[in-house]
């Protein structure tokens, strides 16, 4: 009916081209085409530097950047030829800055905040827009880091809906975002903008 949403669930290991590759042909075989990508990989490692292994290093890497690497491709893949559509990337502040035991988690986020404005640049001639948005904070709920719940560093998620409300206009790719993972954080929109 009209103004109902179509929602499906769909598999895919974020590290695998094969993978990736199905997942979109599928996507837009069972939905139709794709207006809107976001790619937020958590599950982050964080540890104390001697402590951190080649495969911590490895696993986040593949996780977050090649992910999306293969995501954004993928999505260009099927975007390009309608001219059309929007890839969002969903960073963090240790992708930003250097945090002590983020070593893995920090560098592999600053990767991908690297792959987004490569794709920013290479796709906006095409009608494909790219943006990558900076999580600044933790957001209170029953997966936040236990450290900030114990310093008071999270956030109230109704307080954080109530604060966007004069921005409802610009944020529907960040109600997106929300809907698709509970337990983002703060963010600050980083959005690219190429001049034509």
């Amino acid at each position: 009916s009209k103004g109902s949403v179509k929602a499906k669930a769909f598999k895919a290991d974020v590290t695998d081209e094969a993978s990736m590759t199905a997942l979109f042909a599928d996507v837009e075989k069972s939905m139709g085409p794709i207006d809107v990508v976001v790619h937020n990989v958590n599950g982050r490692v964080v540890k104390d530097l001697l402590d951190l292994s080649v495969a911590d290093m490895e696993s986040q890497w593949r996780t977050i950047c090649l992910g999306g690497f293969l995501t954004g491709r993928e999505a260009a893949r099927h975007m390009l030829p309608r001219g059309a559509g929007s890839i969002v990337y969903i960073g963090g502040r240790g992708g930003r800055r250097g945090i002590a035991k983020f070593t893995a988690f920090g560098s592999a986020k600053a990767g991908v905040r690297s792959v987004a404005e490569c794709l920013a640049r290479e796709l906006a001639p095409s009608g494909i827009h790219v943006a990558h948005i900076a999580v600044e904070a933790t957001i209170g709920g029953p997966r936040a880091n236990p450290e900030a719940v114990a310093t008071g560093g999270v956030v109230d998620p109704a307080a954080l809906a109530v604060s966007l409300t004069g921005e409802r206009g610009t944020l529907w790719v960040l109600l997106a975002v929300a809907t698709a993972n509970v337990a983002l954080g703060i963010w600050r929109p980083r959005i690219l903008r190429i001049p034509r």
